[in-house]
């Protein structure tokens, strides 16, 4: 069995408000994907850039094989919530400390990390790149598409816009026979899966939405169905307020996140939605107006993910989070208290989301 690393020669190239497809390599069983974006704006990044600015080039991106998507976003400016979800979960910040300035730099990388496992990091805090909690079975598609929905040349700045950009994969995979993808599993420690006696084989499957708020709401009773038909790991929130161009992440908006069981009469979660503030450490590119050199003291408002995992019962529970492989449509919800309200403002939710693996190569 190998282990390996292959940065791929196809590459996506931006082209305003347009999906942009490119294959992904299909030689094995997919662990890790990181995508790293090269920017390369109209002029220096340095003190012009507006809150979010480069992560708004992603509106949404999905990775799909045949007739599942194992990744998608909000399709609103959606690398907002790629780049902070994958920030708390990796501890990673996913670009340099500096803005652009040449001759220094002439682009910039922003790293955007896929990772399906439930263990992304290890004890000593590097990346688990071959974790194997979760994964994609590349080999048995037939195809597998990463498409990237573009935004406009204008979305990171009032001034400066975007010249050019392309974005790249590094895919980390193991390649061997069934038998040895097992032994591994095994030796990783991944749970056993009492349907089949056998370490559990799970997939991604992410699901998102953009969802409109309509009015102020209390008590948690703005609500969305929670999707069913797997096991929910957690769920990137994203809150801001209605802007043209740039909408902005909001403090105000949602302020308080409940995950509700309606035949049960019960809530599971019910708390202020400050309290899952992204905790994010100083950076470039997160205010208006971010100098150089000053670190973007940065409030890291109206972000969130609500961990689940540690809300499972069995042992793929604990690992994967809440079981909803027999729930019906309505009985799990998310629940929201609207704090203010404004024609247009809304919430971006990216419900992490796996389910069984049904092919038949690893079995």
């Amino acid at each position: 069995m190998l282990k390996r690393s292959v940065t791929q020669t196809k590459q996506w190239t931006w082209a305003s408000a347009t999906n942009v497809q490119e294959d992904l390599l299909r030689d094995g069983i997919i662990t890790h994907i990181d995508f790293v974006l090269e920017i390369t704006p109209s002029a220096t990044l340095a003190g012009a850039n507006q809150p979010d600015g480069p992560f708004r080039l992603i509106d949404n991106f999905t990775i799909k094989g045949g007739s599942h998507t194992y990744f998608t976003l909000p399709a609103e400016q959606g690398g907002r919530v790629w780049h902070y979800v994958m920030r708390k979960l990796m501890k990673h910040m996913g670009h340099g400390t500096a803005g652009i300035t040449a001759p220094n730099l002439l682009q910039e990388p922003i790293v955007f990390r896929f990772h399906p496992g439930s263990r992304p990091l290890l004890p000593d805090g590097s990346v688990n790149f071959f974790d194997l909690t979760a994964l994609i079975p590349a080999l048995e598609e037939s195809s597998l598409v990463g498409t990237w929905l573009t935004t406009a040349n204008n979305v990171m700045d009032d001034v400066v816009t975007l010249t050019s950009a392309v974005m790249k994969a590094t895919i980390y995979m193991l390649q061997g026979d069934p038998d040895e993808i097992l032994a591994e599993m095994i030796a990783q420690g991944v749970p056993l899966d009492p349907t089949t006696g056998k370490p559990a084989l799970l997939i991604p499957a992410s699901e998102a939405e953009v969802f409109p708020t309509t009015a102020t709401k209390s008590d948690y009773t703005e609500e969305r169905n929670l999707p069913t038909g797997g096991f929910l790991r957690g769920i990137g929130i994203l809150a801001q307020d209605a802007t043209a161009t740039r909408p902005l992440r909001a403090s105000d908006v949602l302020t308080g996140i409940a995950v509700k069981m309606p035949k049960l009469s019960t809530r599971l979660v019910e708390q202020d939605f400050e309290s899952l503030w992204t905790d994010q450490p100083s950076g470039s590119y997160l205010e208006a107006d971010d100098a150089a050199i000053d670190g973007g003291q940065h409030v890291p408002n109206g972000v969130a993910y609500l961990p689940l995992r540690d809300r499972g019962i069995s042992a793929m529970g604990r690992e994967y989070g809440i079981n909803m492989e027999g729930a019906g449509t309505g009985d799990w919800k998310i629940g929201m208290t609207i704090g203010t309200y404004a024609s247009g403002d809304d919430v971006l939710l990216w419900y992490d989301k796996l389910v069984r693996y049904t092919g038949h190569w690893l079995k």
